[in-house]
């Protein structure tokens, strides 16, 4: 069974991780599953984390929030323990 999802871009509750990654491709063009095999388990987790601070914070574009996702894909997604911390405490 699958729990809702937070939107990764917006507010909106998907009813679950599944239709909440396919919704950030269809609405805002940003595909998930392609960084599956740069990152394990935990650099996807820093990575979600890293687009709900920077959502967040409001100081980026969503566009250019996903544009500066590969170039952290082997710095900040790797090693930053920081990111591991829900933003999302239910997350």
């Amino acid at each position: 069974e699958d729990e809702a999802c937070y939107g990764l871009f917006d507010n909106i509750t998907d009813p679950s991780s599944i239709a909440c990654l396919e919704r950030a491709k269809t609405q805002y063009h940003f595909d998930f599953n392609q960084y599956r095999t740069q990152l394990d388990f935990y650099g996807r987790v820093r990575m979600i984390n890293w687009i709900r601070r920077a959502i967040r914070s409001q100081s980026q574009s969503i566009s250019d929030i996903i544009t500066a996702i590969p170039s952290l894909i082997s710095t900040e997604f790797q090693t930053n323990n920081e990111l591991l911390i829900p933003v999302i405490p239910s997350d």
